[in-house]
Formats: C-alpha cells, sequence, structure tokens
C-alpha cells in the first residue's frame, strides 16, 4: 500500500557517535513524526515513486535550534546522536 503522504525533509547539523569512527560532525536529512524530529541515517528505495527512512533516531526538540544563513542545513541539534547501526558490545 502506497502513503501519498510526502515527508518534509530539512537538514540538521549534528554529532554522530560511532564505535568505529568516534565523533563525527554531520549534516543528515531530518523529518518529523507525529511533530516530533527524527534525524534519517539511512533512505530505502521502497518503489520507483518513493524512498522511506529506513533508519531514523528521535531528537529532543530541546536541544534542536533553528538556523539561518547556513546554506541548507535549517537547525542544529546540540546533543550526540548514537549511531544504532553500530553492533551490540560482546
Amino acid at each position: 500500500m502506497e502513503n501519498d503522504k510526502k515527508l518534509e525533509v530539512t537538514k540538521v547539523q549534528h554529532l554522530l557517535r560511532t564505535k568505529t569512527s568516534g565523533a563525527m560532525i554531520m549534516q543528515s536529512d531530518m523529518i518529523f513524526v507525529d511533530g516530533q524530529p527524527a534525524v534519517v541515517l539511512e533512505w530505502l528505495d521502497f518503489s520507483e515513486k518513493a524512498t522511506i527512512p529506513a533508519i531514523s533516531v528521535p531528537l529532543d526538540p530541546r536541544y534542536l535550534h533553528p538556523m539561518q544563513g547556513w546554506g541548507e542545513v535549517t537547525h542544529l541539534y546540540e546533543m550526540e546522536v548514537v549511531d544504532p547501526r553500530d553492533p551490540p558490545a560482546p
């Protein structure tokens, strides 16, 4: 079943922590799910007409700030985002 509802996609600058690379400053897509911000780390081509978020991480809106004059980046997130693609610790 296809969803005709389009996601509003903006850009957020944030710190991404991974086990292999440590902390990196990233610019990622950001969407709002039921009014709550989420950073999209990976997209999935669902069909020829639709791309959906495959891996996203919810953001705490208290640490999300609108930015102007940063080109395509519309927001700054001041907390670290932990990459959920990292394998769990043994």
